[in-house]
C-alpha cells in the first residue's frame, strides 16, 4: 500500500485541513483517492463528517478495517464516478471535497472537478 502514512499539520494535508477549518463550514469532506484515509483523523476532530473514495480495494478494507467511512471509486470512469459520490453523500451537505495527492495523476483533471462543481 503506497499511501499509509501518519497525517502532519507540517504537510500539504495539514495545510488542506487549517484551510478547511477556517474557510468551510462543518460539513461533509469527500476525499477522492482517500488512500489510507491520512485526512479522516484531522478532519473528524475539526467537526466535519468524512467519507472517503479509493481506487485501490486493499486501501478501501484498511479504512474500512479501521472504522473509516470509504467507498471504491475508479476516477478514469468520470460519469460513474460521479454517480458512486452522489448515491453515497445522499442528502448530506458536502462542504469540502479533497483530491490530495490524486489531481496531478488524472489525464483530465478538469473534467472531473468540473463535475463535481455541478
Amino acid at each position: 500500500m503506497k499511501y499509509d502514512f501518519a497525517f502532519s499539520w507540517a504537510s500539504t494535508y495539514g495545510y488542506a485541513a487549517r484551510l478547511a477549518a477556517q474557510h468551510a463550514p462543518r460539513g461533509l469532506v469527500v476525499d477522492l483517492g482517500c488512500g489510507a484515509a491520512a485526512f479522516e483523523q484531522p478532519m473528524t476532530e475539526l467537526g466535519f463528517d468524512y467519507v472517503g473514495f479509493e481506487y485501490d480495494d486493499e486501501s478501501v478494507e484498511l479504512c474500512r478495517s479501521r472504522g473509516i467511512a470509504c467507498e471504491p471509486i475508479d476516477l478514469t470512469q468520470l460519469e460513474s464516478a460521479i454517480e458512486r459520490v452522489v448515491d453515497v453523500v445522499g442528502d448530506r451537505s458536502v462542504t469540502v471535497i479533497s483530491l490530495l495527492d490524486v489531481i496531478e495523476h488524472l489525464v483530465e483533471p478538469e473534467l472531473i472537478v468540473g463535475a463535481l462543481a455541478e
